[in-house]
């Protein structure tokens, strides 16, 4: 922001400056305060700050350029002047005996007569007005015997730029002039540094703007005016203002000329009509029905240079989504049913205006199946009308064919009371803004064969129920001998009826005893659809489960089936060949998803995310005419798979696929444990598969999402809840995979994606650092000496334990499979004063420390540690043990040379003592 000069008057202000989309809700500001002073008075001498005069002439010392910088030229008030002077050279007394009264005028001239040759004069002159400061500036005036040249000196920066105090490093403007040299026999100086400086360079018509000619060198310049194409005009002084009545493009020319050279500067003009009366007529109507296409046209009553900014703000169920487009006539599809807010801004350089819409965005009825319940004569029966795809702003009109007045409610049910029995034809008709739906039914009212039952809840007066125990309700019911109907019996809470259920959608996949379980929806929409990944090979079948729950963390399978999802068959394959799913996937990673994700729907980039890379992981296989879905099926194509399937382009594309998924899933941002557990399984899918075409510029952008990941686990997990061991699994699986690529680097030469660096050997060590940092989190929230947690992933086995001391994992003289650590009973006695201790082990299969590699390995390249915290995360140190309490190591001999048959023969070292 940029305050021209006397914009503000003299007072207080708060300065707000604001940051946001066009005027919708998504802003920020913040606010200075800001004081706006007077400027002092600036009082000038002609000539400068010394000069030299000649006794042979009167000597004229002229103040009328000084002025109040508070005020343009043209509105100045008039100042008061006082001329004194304060001392002469040659005086006895060091004062001055030249004297002009209290008060003077602007100017003032002393006669030669009063002057001496030789002396040195200094004069103040004393500036002021109602209300404002004085101000003085002096001036030294030495008198020499002879005709001498009148040469005077003036800032012309200073005045245009209202400062007379600079710094050493600002450029200073300075003009002088000899008033009495003829220049009969002198050339003069020439023209530099000629500026034409503007005060506005976009303007209404009519508003004035105004100019200062600035010149770094040059004696006896005059200065000529040129406007457009018009003709030359004579500037009698360096500053001039202009206006311009008509819209356009000025081209405002100084030329600048003397006798020995010439210069020219130019600025450009615009002249602007303002903004004004913006519409968008023809709009929206009452309603915009979902993934309709519509067009939106803006229009203005005045203006020029227009150009046009809309904000397709859409509030709905899982999250607001924000489209921006520019343009005049733009258009726009809603993706899902909502408020929607269109802001719509037109601005050209001298502001603009804004609008803002408002409209609905509603589904359109595809289906509406009328349901009711077997019905009696003089009961209530309860009819609901199930609306597809949602009821959300779905009115419906209730006709129950008994002659009774039609009924009108906004929700998806009714009640009615049949007064006699026989068969009734009940019509519903859904409607919103946008499309209707009339659905029938026949239903038969019988004559009621039994009495209603007595029931009464066997509970004393007052009741107390502890939250941490199981508590047992009874109740007392009498059927009154009817035999005739099934009796049934669901208890509720009555406090909780009108609490919103949450619904989850799972999807599980399984393949030769391993398993993959993903959240693929969260919310508290009853009706959702979604993008699903494919069941593995040969026969494609998923598991799909619905859950209910309630507020308080109960919940129900709804739904538990079994689906066939294939592998899709893209647009435009042949029939008799493999598909062509690269260019495909390449295609939908490219366009689709990018799209996704500027739409701010992260629910919806997570599924389609894990469907993608789902595909991804299943690549084709040509086998005699017909292709192998799964490279664990075909084990002789799995080591050659990026050589003998595809050639190289085709790999890169697999690559580059990979890596738009990944970017994209790293840049979500995760806020609960529900989002961890979408993003953590979607990201360890990106890392399952080929691990020569892992995105390998993504790996440090996947370190910092999965510390947010530990921030928020740390943070949600609490001792005694449930351990989201699912989630742990997938963090593992995507830490081992980034150890496992960072330390195939360091062993030898990887095929890697075009343009990125080979992963820092960091990435290995804080991968590994992040996993042990995940055991603890969640080992700390399990209740003391309760099971070992184990977790499982490609590439980690780990376990943890809270207990005592005498009840620690691998302890004892049968330390259980899987232990590399063998731990004695004397060892308890190493931990004084501890009841509760937090053990971790880790197993990881690739070094994540790959610095300086050996090739030929005697060991396993597997790292096993074991590490004690508190309660509170803080290490415990282990150090000094005596020989009864020494904790052993077993080191594996190393596979590949196991499986080559090569014996190695037995040994021992001593690690020196240190600490952990």
């Amino acid at each position: 922001l940029v305050l021209p000069r006397l914009a503000l008057p003299v007072g207080h202000y708060c300065f707000v400056f604001l940051v946001s989309f066009g005027d919708t809700p998504l802003a920020r500001s913040i606010q200075a305060n800001v004081t706006v002073a007077a400027e002092r008075l600036v009082p000038i001498v002609e000539g400068g700050s010394s000069r030299v005069w000649s006794d042979s002439q009167d000597l004229v010392l002229d103040g009328s350029k000084s002025y109040d910088p508070n005020l343009e030229d043209g509105d100045q008030t008039p100042l008061s002047f006082h001329w004194a002077c304060v001392s002469a050279t040659q005086s006895e007394t060091g004062g001055c005996a030249l004297n002009f009264g209290p008060r003077g005028s602007s100017v003032v001239t002393i006669p030669r007569e009063r002057l001496r040759a030789g002396v040195e004069y200094t004069f103040n002159l004393t500036v002021w007005k109602a209300g404002r400061k004085e101000e003085v500036t002096s001036q030294t005036v030495l008198v020499r015997s002879g005709r001498l040249p009148i040469v005077s000196l003036e800032c012309v920066s200073c005045k245009a730029q209202a400062v007379y105090a600079v710094s050493r490093s600002s450029y200073v403007y300075l003009e002088g002039r000899c008033d009495n040299c003829d220049g009969g026999s002198e050339r003069g100086e020439p023209v530099v540094g000629l500026v034409l400086w503007a005060s506005r360079k976009v303007v209404e018509p009519g508003q004035p703007v105004h100019f200062q000619i600035l010149l770094a060198a040059g004696s006896a310049v005059r200065f000529l005016l040129q406007v457009g194409g018009g003709g030359l005009e004579v500037l009698p002084a360096p500053h001039f203002s202009r206006s311009f009545p008509r819209v356009g493009d000025y081209t405002v020319s100084v030329h600048a000329e003397n006798r020995v050279s010439r210069a020219q500067a130019q600025v450009r003009i615009s002249v602007l009509e303002a903004v004004g009366g913006l519409q968008v007529p023809d709009c929206c109507g009452l309603a915009i029905a979902t993934g309709a296409e519509r067009n939106f046209s803006a229009r203005v009553q005045r203006g020029s240079r227009v150009a046009y900014a809309w904000y397709f703000s859409l509030q709905k169920v899982q999250g607001d989504s924000l489209v921006i487009l520019s343009g005049r006539d733009v258009t726009y599809t809603p993706v899902a049913a909502g408020l929607l807010e269109i802001h719509v801004r037109a601005f050209n350089e001298l502001g603009g205006v804004n609008c803002t819409l408002r409209v609905e965005v509603q589904d359109a009825i595809q289906h509406v199946a009328l349901r009711g319940p077997r019905c009696f004569a003089n009961r209530s029966a309860h009819f609901e009308a199930a609306t597809s795809p949602s009821a959300r702003r779905v009115t419906y009109r209730w006709d129950f064919g008994d002659g009774a007045p039609v009924e009108d409610t906004e929700v998806p049910w009714a009640a009615h009371s049949y007064l006699q029995p026989g068969d009734y034809r009940v019509q519903v008709n859904a409607s919103n803004l946008v499309s209707f739906f009339v659905a029938q039914a026949t239903v038969t009212v019988h004559v009621l064969a039994c009495r209603e039952p007595a029931v009464d809840v066997a509970l004393p007066p007052q009741v107390l129920m502890r939250r941490s125990q199981r508590n047992y309700l009874e109740a007392h019911v009498d059927l009154r001998d009817c035999v005739s109907y099934q009796t049934e019996y669901r208890w509720e809470d009555a406090e909780d009826a009108g609490a919103p259920l949450v619904y989850v959608l799972q999807l599980r996949r399984c393949r030769q005893g391993h398993c993959e379980e993903f959240c693929v929806y969260k919310g508290s929409l009853a009706s959702y659809g979604a993008v699903l990944p494919p069941g593995f090979a040969p026969h494609f079948v998923v598991g799909l489960a619905v859950l209910v729950q309630d507020q308080l963390g109960a919940a129900v399978v709804a739904l538990n089936r079994s689906l066939t999802i294939t592998l899709p068959d893209p647009p435009g394959d042949p029939a008799d060949g493999p598909p062509d799913l690269t260019g495909w996937l390449h295609s939908l990673a490219g366009s689709t998803l990018p799209g996704l994700l500027r739409q701010a729907d992260p629910q919806h980039v997570m599924e389609y995310s894990l469907a993608l890379i789902a595909v991804l992981n299943e690549p084709p296989l040509p086998v005699l005419g017909r292709r192998c879905p799964l490279t664990a099926l075909c084990p002789q194509y799995e080591q050659t798979l990026p050589v003998l399937v595809e050639p190289d382009p085709r790999q890169e594309l697999r690559a580059q696929i990979r890596k738009n998924i990944t970017e994209t899933l790293v840049s979500l941002r995760v806020n609960t444990v529900d989002d961890i557990q979408q993003v953590a399984a979607a990201l360890a899918q990106c890392t399952v598969s080929s691990r020569e075409l892992v995105c390998r510029s993504c790996l440090k952008k996947t370190l910092h999402r999965l510390e947010d990941m530990m921030r928020i686990l740390q943070a949600e997990t609490a001792t005694g809840a449930g351990t989201p061991t699912a989630i742990a699994d997938s963090i593992l699986n995507i830490t081992g995979d980034l150890i496992h690529v960072a330390s195939s680097d360091v062993q030898g030469p990887q095929p890697s994606e075009l343009g990125a660096e080979p992963p820092s050997l960091l990435v290995a060590s804080r991968a590994y650092q992040l996993s042990s940092a995940l055991v603890g989190i969640l080992t700390r929230s399990r209740v003391l000496n309760e099971e070992p947690l184990t977790l499982a992933g490609e590439e980690i086995l780990a376990q943890g334990k809270r207990s005592d001391p005498r009840s620690l994992l691998c302890q004892g003289d049968a330390p259980g499979p899987g232990c590399h650590f063998s731990i004695p009973e004397a060892f308890s006695a190493a931990l004084p004063n501890l009841s509760d201790v937090v053990q971790l082990i880790l197993l990881v299969d690739s070094n994540p420390f790959p610095f300086g590699y050996i090739s030929n390995y005697t060991v396993s390249t597997k790292v096993a540690s074991m590490a004690f915290q508190t309660q509170a995360g803080a290490q415990i140190p282990i150090r000094q043990l005596a020989s009864e309490r020494a904790i052993t190591v077993k080191v594996p001999n190393n596979s590949d040379q196991a499986a080559q048959g090569q014996r190695v023969p037995a040994g021992s070292a001593v690690i020196q003592p240190r600490a952990s």
